[in-house]
């Protein structure tokens, strides 16, 4: 209980920066005359920070703090650790010139391993529009296997807590690393990230979900045989430590860069992206991987159709062994709902089903109208669209997994469909799928 008390303190002391020199209700600009003048970004009073998560600044608009969870963030769950309990808060500073200085924490204590986990960020921002970024990091935190899931960790905790869900497995990661980002002329893009890692494999402490639910053991499934009900567990080493370079160039011919607010700026461009990543390992396990993608969005009919495309690829060199962790991960997750629809995603594939070591070809596609059948029945593409998806992947010692899926997409926020999967032309079955980001719906409802 004194551990608890301790949290909640350290929480609400985060706070005073903001509380001390009150809300922001005026909007301020930037006072050098060698940079445009650009609308802050409003924030929300603090209690509704605290109760739906979001950010507020003070009155000057220098400094902010954001929990994006709200008062959801002090606590999780995951068989690993049991319950924690702990806060996640950005606390961030603006200067006059619009540079923008972030320290990111999560402090956490571990009910069921009775241990402290801890992670923090310190970060630089350039003026939005020139798109630079510096960052250091370290910690030690529980995470998925998967350095980047395709389904967002607090989703994959909520799917937990609720269902007893955790197809997704995890790992002590304790790490230390930098990050930058930056633009090199308009079109083009890069990020590095160098870091040491020490990962330790960990298995399950925590037996049953608060409904009595049993979750999965922690260890991977891969697929060994031809059929997806021959999944086996993976038997390779997670714990060890490695130095990590990770190299990743972004190009875009024609891009527009708009400015919405001092935090916001978004590009676009109607031609293809083109994504270049590297990455290279030294200390257990030593090796080298290379990765293309190309991605566009393609409006067709004046704008009343979408056609999308993303098709990828690469390989993994190797001296020796290599650890699940390194491996290349699909955006595959069975889980029936998402926070998003995102393109790349396989929805009849487990998350490490088809993970290679070797290999890869993927492609997915899709058309998105507001005239194709209950759009053009009920003649109202106002709150209704539709949408075709077409997903393939090729690893080597598997056969062909492809995909179709059929979906409506409702106020371009709730999507939900069905979808069918086959491995060469054998049947692999159906499924029911559902995107739904409840913050984003939470925001629709008050607009309405």
């Amino acid at each position: 209980m004194k551990q608890f008390y301790n949290i909640i303190i350290c929480s609400l002391l985060f706070l005073l920066p903001v509380v001390a020199e009150g809300q922001t209700t005026a909007l301020s600009e930037a006072s050098s005359r060698s940079l445009p003048r650009v609308r802050p970004k409003q924030g929300v009073r603090w209690y509704r920070m605290l109760y739906d998560g979001g950010m507020t600044r003070t009155a000057s608009g220098r400094w902010y703090i954001e929990m994006p969870g709200g008062i959801n963030d002090l606590s999780q769950m995951n068989f690993v650790d049991g319950y924690s309990l702990g806060p996640h808060a950005i606390l961030g500073y603006m200067s006059d010139r619009r540079h923008r200085f972030e320290l990111e924490e999560t402090v956490r204590w571990a009910m069921s391993r009775e241990v402290w986990l801890a992670k923090g960020a310190l970060r630089w921002y350039s003026p939005v529009e020139q798109a630079r970024m510096v960052e250091l990091h370290g910690g030690r935190h529980t995470e998925d296997i998967d350095h980047d899931p395709s389904m967002p960790m607090s989703q994959s905790l909520l799917a937990t807590g609720i269902f007893g869900w955790n197809h997704y497995k995890l790992l002590e990661r304790t790490d230390v690393g930098l990050r930058v980002a930056f633009p090199i002329g308009n079109d083009i893009d890069v990020k590095a990230h160098v870091a040491w890692e020490r990962r330790r494999e960990m298995e399950n402490h925590k037996l049953t979900t608060l409904f009595g639910t049993h979750g999965q053991d922690n260890v991977p499934r891969l697929r060994v045989g031809k059929t997806a009900s021959e999944l086996m567990l993976y038997e390779g080493e997670i714990d060890g430590d490695v130095a990590l370079l990770n190299l990743v160039f972004n190009y875009q011919f024609g891009q527009q860069h708009v400015v919405f607010d001092d935090m916001t700026c978004l590009s676009r461009s109607s031609y293809p992206r083109i994504s270049l990543s590297a990455d290279f390992g030294m200390g257990k396990w030593h090796f080298a991987s290379a990765g293309l993608q190309i991605s566009q969005e393609i409006n067709l009919f004046r704008g009343e159709d979408q056609l999308s495309y993303l098709v990828g690829g690469g390989g993994i060199y190797k001296h020796g062994s290599l650890s699940l962790t390194d491996w290349h991960h699909l955006d595959a997750s069975r889980f029936w709902w998402q926070t998003d629809n995102a393109l790349s995603r396989f929805v009849l594939l487990d998350n490490y089903e088809l993970s290679t070591d070797r290999s890869w070809v993927e492609g997915h596609a899709q058309w998105s109208s507001d005239r194709m059948l209950l759009t053009w029945l009920t003649r109202n593409g106002m709150f209704l669209k539709e949408y075709v998806q077409a997903h393939i992947v090729k690893v080597p010692e598997h056969r062909a997994h492809w995909e179709l899926q059929y979906g409506i997409d409702l106020f371009r926020l709730w999507k939900f469909g069905v979808a069918v999967g086959f491995d060469n032309m054998t049947c692999r079955g159906a499924a029911f799928t559902m995107s739904l980001d409840m913050t984003k719906a939470r925001d629709f409802t008050k607009k309405k």
